[in-house]
C-alpha cells in the first residue's frame, strides 16, 4: 500500500471481530516498525507489553478501563497494546531538563504511531486509548515503577460493516503558517 493511501486509510476503529485472533507475526511487524521510530539521542525509550491472553484483555478492561469513559468495545479487540515510557540517564534526559520539553513523550508518540500506520497497511484496525486507570494497568501487566504507562493500543481486524466516525479535516491554513504565527498557509494550487 503506498504511503498515502496508508494515511488516508487510518481510523480509530472502535468495533472488532473478536473471533478473528490477530498473527503473531503480523504483531511483529508492527512492533518492528515501532521501533524505526526516531529518538532524540536515540534513547529508545518505548516499552511495549502485548496483551493477547483473552482473560488478561478482559482483566484489563474490566478494572483499568471504564470510569467516565468506559470504551467496553476495547474488550473485542483480540490485541491490547500497552504502550510505556522510560526515562534514561544521558543527553536526552539533560536536554528535557534543560529545554522543558518532554522528548520521551514524543519519541513514544512516534514509535506508537509507527505501529498503528503499520497495522493499518496489514488491513488491522487500531485505536489509541489514553483513558485508563493506571495502577490496575501497572499491576496487570506488572509494569516496572521506572515506566511511565502512556496509551493502550487496541489492535485487531475491524467488524464487517463498521464505519469510523466522521473523519473530517481542518483546512491547512487553519493549522499551518507562513514565516510566522499570523500568516495562514496558502499551499499549492493542485488543480
Amino acid at each position: 500500500m503506498q504511503f498515502d493511501r496508508v494515511l488516508q486509510n487510518r481510523f480509530s476503529c472502535r468495533s472488532f471481530d473478536p473471533l478473528r485472533p490477530v498473527p503473531e507475526g503480523l504483531i511483529d511487524e508492527c512492533l518492528r516498525a515501532a521501533r524505526l521510530a526516531p529518538s532524540a539521542c536515540n534513547a529508545q525509550p518505548w516499552r511495549f507489553v502485548v496483551v493477547t491472553d483473552e482473560q488478561k484483555r478482559r482483566s484489563i478492561c474490566d478494572e483499568a478501563l471504564g470510569g467516565l469513559v468506559p470504551n467496553r468495545w476495547a474488550a473485542d479487540a483480540p490485541v491490547l497494546v500497552i504502550l510505556a515510557a522510560v526515562r534514561k540517564l544521558g543527553t536526552a534526559l539533560l536536554g528535557e531538563g534543560i529545554k522543558d520539553i518532554p522528548y520521551h513523550l514524543m519519541d513514544c508518540g512516534s514509535s506508537g504511531e509507527h505501529l498503528v500506520l503499520k497495522a493499518t497497511e496489514l488491513g488491522l484496525g487500531s485505536c489509541w486509548l489514553g483513558w485508563f486507570r493506571d495502577k490496575p494497568l501497572r499491576r496487570l501487566i506488572r509494569a516496572p515503577k521506572s515506566w511511565k504507562l502512556l496509551a493502550i493500543i487496541a489492535l485487531g481486524w475491524p467488524k464487517e460493516g463498521w464505519e469510523p466516525l466522521d473523519r473530517s479535516r481542518m483546512d491547512l491554513g487553519k493549522i499551518a503558517f507562513r514565516d510566522d504565527a499570523r500568516t495562514p498557509w496558502n499551499g499549492v494550487d493542485t488543480n
